[in-house]
């Protein structure tokens, strides 16, 4: 993507082919997933997306960007449901919500204590599978930073279970605020 004539931006991807799953067992980190938030009575017209928080209580999230439920040093979660097309009168795809969703990785994994500190620069999604439903799930699993530079590692879900994990490098950042239309009364 240019502006101006400038690359700001750019995109790949890597699609495999589907084979005979091989008969084996490999270690995997276990992961669960807080159940997925009941539907808000209303919506409002203008909100982009279904978004629920979860921090040191998996069961107790709040709507919302996690700024009560992620400021602790602790594993982070969210569900999230885009409602707003990305092209306009084009339904978003599996994998488009995945991809969508995964940009919300280095809030999740870099938000502690003090808020958050980082701003994403770059991130990666890898998939095993597309996801079935509307709803992804994220969970933190790791946040690594040094001398101003962070990456982070969240397990991606389905309402079936984890379909990929997500991958953000970001850059030191303290003081942000985040603004009023990310935080839920």
């Amino acid at each position: 993507m240019t502006q101006n004539d400038v690359i700001v931006a750019r995109a790949s991807a890597l699609f495999l082919r589907r084979s005979e799953h091989a008969v084996d067992t490999v270690w995997t980190s276990p992961v669960t997933m807080p159940a997925v938030p009941a539907e808000p009575d209303v919506l409002n017209d203008d909100a982009p997306m279904v978004f629920h928080s979860f921090g040191r209580d998996p069961v107790a999230g709040s709507p919302g960007v996690g700024i009560k439920e992620w400021r602790h040093h602790g594993q982070k979660f969210a569900w999230m449901r885009e409602t707003k097309f990305l092209v306009d009168d084009e339904p978003l795809s599996p994998f488009t919500r995945a991809v969508m969703a995964g940009d919300v990785t280095s809030s999740l994994t870099n938000w502690g204590t003090e808020g958050l500190q980082f701003i994403n620069a770059d991130y990666t999604i890898t998939l095993s599978r597309l996801p079935e439903g509307v709803y992804i799930g994220l969970a933190s699993v790791t946040h690594y930073s040094h001398a101003g530079v962070a990456t982070g590692v969240a397990t991606l879900f389905d309402e079936t279970g984890p379909i990929g994990s997500g991958m953000a490098t970001a850059l030191s950042n303290p003081g942000f605020t985040p603004p009023p239309s990310m935080v839920v009364s």
